[in-house]
């Protein structure tokens, strides 16, 4: 009867520790989750920040080079008369 005692005991004792560790193991779970998450929303800020300064770029560049051709036709222009 003592050695089902102990046994019971070890078993209890045993099954407490797998619930500690399981909530334990719950808790790193759930935060790792929880920086996932926030990772996955920080890079998708990132990618739209990056492709609005892309698209903006893109828009200088273009009126840049309208200008630049103004420029150039405002020049013969000056020449020419």
């Amino acid at each position: 009867m003592k050695e089902l005692e102990r046994r019971l005991d070890e078993a209890l004792k045993a099954n407490t520790q797998f619930h500690l560790s399981n909530q334990q193991l719950q808790y790193w779970l759930t935060a790792l989750e929880t920086e996932n998450e926030s990772i996955g929303e920080y890079v998708a800020l990132y990618r739209f920040q990056r492709s609005n300064v892309q698209r903006r770029l893109a828009e200088k560049e273009a009126l840049l080079g309208k200008a630049a051709t103004t420029t150039r036709q405002l020049a013969v222009c000056v020449m020419l008369a």
